[in-house]
């Protein structure tokens, strides 16, 4: 089975096909909102069943030492930050034309594989049916 493949900060990330996954900062959506104060989780990766997981990963080379006292704060806020960006997201598509048209008559079988992330993202996190998951690694 082909699995999909990442590498964030030296450590491979992989995710079986069924999950769709966007890494957040290589995103256009992200890359309009970072500069703004909003920081994202490293990975997104949703599954139609099992839910949406939010995936940060911390690396301190320089030692246990170099690790903020803030860390979990910061973590805390990564996390806020993406749920408050799905929920952008969902708004921006919400106002889109060609959007409200295809949910109306039924035939979002037609909606970009792109919105499909998202839309399952934002289904999820409506349902709190959703994970955070952050690793230290030093």
């Amino acid at each position: 089975m082909n699995k999909l493949k990442y590498i964030e900060r030296g450590v491979e990330v992989s995710f079986d096909n069924e999950w769709k996954v966007i890494k957040l900062d290589e995103h256009r959506y992200y890359k309009r909102v970072s500069g703004m104060g909003i920081s994202g989780v490293d990975f997104m990766a949703v599954h139609p069943q099992f839910g949406l997981v939010l995936i940060e990963l911390k690396n301190y080379e320089k030692g246990r030492e170099s690790i903020s006292s803030k860390l979990d704060t910061k973590m805390i806020a990564k996390k806020e930050d993406t749920l408050r960006l799905i929920d952008v997201v969902y708004k921006y598509y919400r106002r889109q034309f060609y959007f409200r048209l295809l949910t109306f008559i039924g035939w979002k079988y037609l909606y970009p594989k792109e919105w499909e992330i998202w839309l399952i993202a934002k289904r999820h996190m409506d349902s709190g049916n959703y994970f955070f998951l952050g690793t230290i690694d030093f």
